[in-house]
């Protein structure tokens, strides 16, 4: 039987309610409360990937509403609050899980030289 006050933390998380604010109601550390808590499909994410699925939905979208132009590291940096170092981390970490792809004909180091294997946009019409 599962103790009430974990069901109502897991409630709470549903709600989105922050780690900080639930871990302050029950005295429970942010750490503590992400263990109790697990999230939608039921398995508990680090806060890397927790990043990594925010980059990856933001490039996504950022690509959608601009006409197929990917975003540069400092405007995923700012979206995400992080820096531009993690994002190049992170940047690393889509491409080896085959989400992005660098361009090979841009030069290395343009924060714009990726795209989305698969995907495809239409030119707005004038």
């Amino acid at each position: 039987m599962e103790k009430p006050r974990n069901q109502q933390i897991r409630a709470m998380r549903a709600a989105g309610m922050s780690l900080r604010a639930i871990g302050e109601e029950f005295g429970l550390t942010r750490e503590r409360v992400r263990q109790i808590a697990p999230n939608q499909n039921g398995r508990r994410t680090s806060q890397g990937q927790d990043r990594l699925t925010r980059i990856y939905a933001f490039i996504v979208d950022y690509m959608r509403t601009h006409h197929g132009l990917p975003p540069a590291c400092n405007e995923i940096a700012a979206e995400i609050s992080i820096s531009t170092g993690m994002v190049a981390f992170y940047m690393r970490k889509l491409e080896d899980r085959g989400l992005i792809v660098y361009h090979p004909d841009l030069k290395f180091g343009s924060s714009r030289n990726f795209y989305l294997p698969g995907a495809t946009w239409t030119p707005p019409v004038r």
